[in-house]
């Protein structure tokens, strides 16, 4: 993260615009979100299996640390997890997206892909960012001495 920050004070210097980024220790820049005390605040975010998005994004969401709030957006997230069907909630959580794509309350400046090493012999192991083990049962190895 320090990183990004320094990478982001400079590109805002180039266009005129002062930052003077703050390392902090994790429990108190944490009580500081928590409590909405903060300008900008540069963190991490972990992928999940469900599209869920309302701790986040949801008026009063336990993660919704920048006090978003927008009533259509509430109501298609209720409506989604409602749903009898995965193409109707698919669809009322692509409406999400959208709406939150265009109203940016939270901008997401890079994903870091893992680093995942496996022996040359293995094969068709498909690691992704929620696991390394993906689809493990599907994987397997090339017998001793073949490439």
């Amino acid at each position: 993260r320090e990183n990004g920050v320094l990478v982001i004070q400079s590109n805002l210097r180039d266009v005129g615009i002062d930052v003077r980024p703050r390392m902090m220790e994790l429990s108190t820049v944490l009580g500081q979100v928590q409590d909405g005390d903060f300008d900008v605040y540069m963190g991490q975010v972990s992928g999940r299996l469900s599209p869920d998005l309302t701790n986040s994004f949801g008026t009063g969401g336990g993660y919704n640390w920048g006090g978003y709030s927008n009533e259509r957006v509430d109501s298609l997230m209720a409506e989604a997890r409602g749903a009898s069907s995965r193409d109707t909630a698919a669809r009322l959580w692509r409406e999400v997206q959208k709406i939150l794509y265009q109203e940016q309350p939270m901008t997401m400046l890079y994903a870091k892909s893992p680093l995942v090493g496996l022996r040359r012999e293995i094969r068709d192991a498909t690691p992704n960012f929620l696991t390394p083990y993906e689809d493990l049962a599907l994987w397997w190895r090339l017998p001793e001495g073949e490439n």
